[in-house]
């Protein structure tokens, strides 16, 4: 019956049907031009690693490797026949908040927003947090490569004899009775 209706003579069926079929594809064509998110932009990851930078030198190296890598990013040439040839491309990672040297947050257009936090540690160095989408994970963790680790005693100074973190004013060794000198 839908066949004889569809292929009648006059094709009057044909311009009903139509209007009918473009209601019905118009969700599937407004999502073709939407851009989509990628998953991984779905939660941020966070990570902390302590330096033996002072906090206004952590903050400034921090500065500038976020800086290379809007420098690093590759801008793909225009077709011939594309209709924006003359669009700019977004600026990448602009800075979207700073207060130095304790807070610094860079927004990008496509690899989401990335914040750094910075706080002095009591021995000497900076502890830097950073919460970023999984998608900069890479970089991230070559940035953190870079920087000089430093490892912070949760109690104080190494037991000559077994290693564990002993207060400076102690003179004997709480865990294996060593003299501490």
């Amino acid at each position: 019956m839908l066949k004889n209706i569809i292929f009648q003579a006059d094709g009057s069926s044909l311009l009903l049907i139509l209007p009918l079929l473009i209601c019905c594809m118009l969700p599937l064509i407004t999502r073709m031009f939407q851009k989509p998110a990628p998953s991984s932009l779905a939660s941020t990851e966070t990570d902390v690693w302590f330096t033996s930078y002072g906090i206004n030198e952590a903050f400034e190296a921090v500065k500038n490797h976020v800086f290379s890598w809007r420098n690093d990013v590759e801008v793909k040439p225009s077709s011939r026949f594309s209709l924006f040839k003359n669009k700019t491309p977004p600026e990448r990672f602009t800075t979207s908040e700073s207060i130095p040297p304790r807070l610094i947050k860079f927004s990008d257009p496509i690899e989401g927003n990335v914040t750094f936090e910075f706080t002095e540690t009591e021995p000497g160095g900076t502890a830097i947090r950073v919460s970023y989408y999984p998608i900069l994970r890479d970089k991230i963790q070559k940035m953190r490569a870079s920087f000089p680790l430093k490892i912070p005693f949760a109690a104080g100074l190494p037991c000559p004899a077994c290693g564990k973190p002993v207060f400076p004013d102690f003179k004997v060794c709480p865990f294996c009775g060593e003299k501490i000198k």
